[in-house]
């Protein structure tokens, strides 16, 4: 998770995508994994795929702020598909 995060900050975002994935294999319980991992996915431009992390962040610890989240990766698919229709 920790050297995810370090790949992330140097923008290695796909690199970082694996290191949470592997994180997630040993403690799929844990919302942060699925949060970091969403956001990787997000500055990838694979949104959907973020969607579905934040969301699995969510059924975990739904008190959370991860609803910001994802409330912005779906705003940035509608947009998306908003400019791919013109």
């Amino acid at each position: 998770y920790f050297l995810g995060m370090s790949k992330e900050e140097l923008g290695d975002n796909e690199s970082a995508i694996d290191d949470y994935t592997k994180a997630i294999e040993i403690d799929p319980n844990v919302a942060p994994y699925y949060c970091r991992r969403g956001y990787a996915k997000e500055k990838l431009e694979d949104y959907q795929g973020a969607i579905d992390d934040y969301t699995k962040a969510l059924e975990i610890n739904p008190n959370s702020s991860y609803s910001l989240f994802l409330a912005d990766a779906k705003r940035k698919t509608s947009k998306l598909e908003s400019m791919e229709r013109k």
